[in-house]
C-alpha cells in the first residue's frame, strides 16, 4: 500500500508528536511542539504514514528486539491507539529508506521470522479474547500489511511498574505493591479460567495508567495450558520470574506457573531485589526472607508469599486465587502494650479542648475508615448496578474484594459474576462462579449462575449439570427446576426435561405455558391421561387460550375419553 502524504487527509491540521489538533503554521497548542523533525530511524515507519487507510502513525512510544511500538490515531473514531508492529531488527530490514515494505533477510532468518510472526499473531488472537477486561490491555484490531503485521491497542498515559519502580528508589510498601498486584491476579485470574497462561509476569509487563488502573501486558509467551510446553508457539524465560518448569522441555506448566511469576514480581516490588533464578535455587536455596531484608510484611504473608516462590510446583499455591486470600488472610492478635494501660488522671479544664479535638479526630478517621470499607463499596457497587452502571459497579466490586474476607467476599464475587453476565462476558464469569461453587458447592446462586455462563456460550451440557447442582442446592426453587428443565428440553432429554418441570410444578402451580410444555412431553411418550391433566390445568389458567382446549381435546381422544374429548 502506498504511504497517503498527511496533508491530503488535514492540512497541517495534526500534531505528529500528540496527535491533538493544531492550526497550520503555530506550534501545538497541547505539547508545544513546533514542527521539528521526528526522525528517529530510517528501520521506523514515517510519522505521517497512513495504515489500512485507516491509522494515522505518529511518533515512536519504544523498540526492541522484536518490535516498534507507535502512537497512532484512529482516524474513524478520531482516538489515540497504540500501533505495534513486528520489526525483528535481527531479521529483517525495510526493502528502502522511507519504505513501508519489510524485507527478511536470507537464509534460516526467514524461518525465524515466519515463527515469530506467527507468534505475534497469536498474541493478538489471545488479548482479543479479553476485549473491555479492566486488567487487560485490549486488542482493538490486528492484521498483515507490508510483509508484517501490526497490532492496535488501546492507548493508556502511564508507566511500567519497572519504572514506577525506579521512581521510588527501587521498592515500595508491601500494603502499595499489594494494592497494585491484587487487580494483576484478579486479570490472570481470569485468563487462567478461559484456559490460557501467561508465562511472562514481570515489572515490565505491569502498567500503571494515569488514571489509576492497572493493567497486564505483553501475552506474546501465553499458550493453552493444555499445549505441550516443547509444542509451544514461544519459550520465554525471564531469570529471577520463570519458574523452573518453565527451562524444562517437557515441564507441566499450569497455574502454579503464573503464581511464581506474580510472587517473583511482589518479592521485587517490596525488596528491590530479583529473586535468585529458580534453576540456582535448586541446588541451593539462596532466597532471604523479606523481613530479613527490612521490609515490614505480615507474617502470614511473608508465609504466603514464601509458599507461591517455592522451587518445587507442588509445593506452590496450586491457582492464583488461593495464593490471593492467603496474601490477604490476617489472623489479629490483640496485645496490650505496657504504655496502653491508662494513666493519672489530669484536669478536666485541659483534657476537655484535648478530648474534643480527639472526638472529632476520631469521628473523620471512622468515616474514611467506613467510607473505604469493603462492606460499604460492596454495596455502592449493588446500587450502581440496580442503576445499570454495569461498569462503574464492576470497579467498586473489584476495589472491595482485594480488602473483603469470609461471606463478603463470597458476595461480592456473584454479584461480580453476575454483572460480568450482564456485560456479556459469560468466560470471565465462569472462572470466578467455578471458585465459587467449589469453595462452597452448595451455593445455588453460584450453580445457577454459573449455568445462565455456560448458556450464554452455548455449552448447554455443562449449563445443565450447573442447574442441576443448583436444583440439589435448593430444591424447593421452582425457577431453578424451570431452567434444568429448558436445558433438558433443548439437549432432547424428555424424561429429564418432564422430570424437572414437574418438580417446578410442585413448589410454584406455574404458568398455562409450563402446563402446556408438561402436556406435550407426557403427549410425545404416550401418556395421554396425563398429558389430558396437564392441558386441562392449562385450560383453566387460560379459559380463552383455543390452543390448550383444542390440545385437551385431542388428548382426551387418544386416551378414550370421547365423551370428554366433546365437551
Amino acid at each position: 500500500m502506498e504511504m497517503e502524504a498527511l496533508e491530503e487527509i488535514w492540512p497541517e491540521r495534526v500534531c505528529l508528536n500528540c496527535l491533538g489538533r493544531k492550526e497550520p503554521g503555530l506550534d501545538c497548542p497541547n505539547c508545544g511542539w513546533s514542527g521539528e523533525s521526528l526522525f528517529v530511524s530510517p528501520l521506523f515507519l514515517p510519522p505521517g504514514t497512513i495504515l489500512k487507510e485507516k491509522y494515522l502513525v505518529g511518533k515512536v512510544l519504544g523498540h526492541g528486539g522484536f518490535g516498534v511500538t507507535y502512537m497512532a490515531l484512529d482516524l474513524s473514531l478520531a482516538l489515540r491507539v497504540c500501533l505495534k508492529e513486528y520489526f525483528p531488527a535481527n531479521l529483517a530490514t525495510r526493502s528502502a529508506p522511507q519504505s513501508l515494505y519489510v524485507q527478511v533477510f536470507s537464509g534460516e532468518a526467514g524461518e525465524l521470522y515466519d515463527l515469530g510472526l506467527r507468534s505475534f499473531l497469536h498474541e493478538a488472537q489471545i488479548l482479543a479474547r479479553f476485549e473491555d477486561h479492566p486488567g487487560i490491555v485490549s486488542v482493538r484490531d490486528y492484521f498483515e500489511a507490508n510483509g508484517t503485521a501490526y497490532m492496535v491497542t488501546s492507548y493508556f498515559n502511564g508507566i511500567t511498574l519497572k519504572a514506577y519502580l525506579e521512581q521510588k528508589g527501587g521498592s515500595i510498601p508491601f500494603p502499595l505493591a499489594l494494592k497494585i498486584l491484587m487487580p494483576v491476579m484478579d486479570s490472570l485470574r481470569s485468563v487462567h479460567s478461559a484456559g490460557l497462561l501467561h508465562r511472562d509476569i514481570s515489572p515490565e509487563n505491569i502498567y500503571l495508567t494515569d488514571d489509576g488502573q492497572v493493567k497486564l501486558l505483553d501475552f506474546g509467551a501465553a499458550t493453552r495450558m493444555e499445549t505441550p510446553y516443547e509444542d509451544s508457539i514461544s519459550v520465554v524465560v525471564k531469570p529471577g520470574y520463570a519458574p523452573e518448569e518453565q527451562y524444562r522441555s517437557g515441564g507441566e506448566l499450569g497455574p502454579w506457573s503464573d503464581v511464581y511469576g506474580v510472587a517473583a514480581t511482589l518479592y521485587r516490588a517490596i525488596t528491590g531485589i530479583v529473586p535468585p533464578d529458580a534453576l540456582d535455587r535448586l541446588h541451593q536455596d539462596s532466597l532471604r526472607l523479606p523481613s530479613d531484608l527490612g521490609v515490614q510484611i505480615p507474617k502470614h504473608a511473608e508465609s504466603a508469599l514464601i509458599k507461591a516462590l517455592a522451587v518445587n510446583s507442588r509445593d506452590r499455591f496450586q491457582d492464583i486465587y488461593s495464593f490471593q486470600r492467603a496474601l490477604m488472610e490476617e489472623r489479629p492478635q490483640r496485645v496490650q502494650a505496657e504504655g496502653d494501660r491508662p494513666g493519672p488522671r489530669k484536669s478536666r479544664r485541659r483534657t476537655r479542648p484535648l478530648a474534643i479535638v480527639a472526638l472529632v479526630f476520631a469521628c473523620g478517621t471512622l468515616y474514611f475508615l467506613w467510607s473505604d470499607s469493603p462492606d460499604r463499596l460492596y454495596r455502592e457497587g449493588k446500587s450502581l448496578y440496580e442503576r445499570g452502571s454495569y461498569e462503574r459497579a464492576l470497579e467498586y466490586l473489584f476495589e472491595a474484594k482485594g480488602k473483603a474476607g469470609g461471606d463478603l467476599l463470597r458476595r461480592i464475587d456473584l454479584a461480580a459474576a453476575e454483572i460480568l453476565l450482564r456485560l456479556n462476558r459469560p468466560e470471565e464469569a465462569i472462572g470466578e462462579l467455578k471458585k465459587i461453587v467449589e469453595e462452597e458447592p452448595g451455593s445455588a446462586e453460584g450453580w445457577s449462575l454459573l449455568g445462565d455462563a455456560y448458556s450464554a456460550i452455548s455449552r448447554p451440557e455443562e449449563a445443565y449439570r450447573a442447574y442441576m447442582n443448583a436444583c440439589r442446592a435448593s430444591p424447593e426453587d421452582a425457577a431453578l427446576w424451570l431452567k434444568a428443565g429448558e436445558m433438558a428440553e433443548g439437549l432432547g432429554r424428555e424424561n429429564e426435561a418432564l422430570e424437572a418441570y414437574e418438580n417446578a410444578l410442585l413448589y410454584d402451580d406455574g404458568p398455562p405455558e409450563l402446563w402446556s410444555k408438561v402436556g406435550v412431553l407426557y403427549e410425545s411418550s404416550g401418556r395421554f391421561d396425563k398429558a389430558a391433566q396437564a392441558y386441562r390445568r392449562a385450560a383453566d389458567l387460560a379459559p380463552d387460550d383455543a390452543e390448550a382446549w383444542r390440545r385437551l381435546g385431542f388428548a382426551l381422544m387418544n386416551a378414550s375419553d370421547f365423551e370428554g374429548a366433546s365437551e
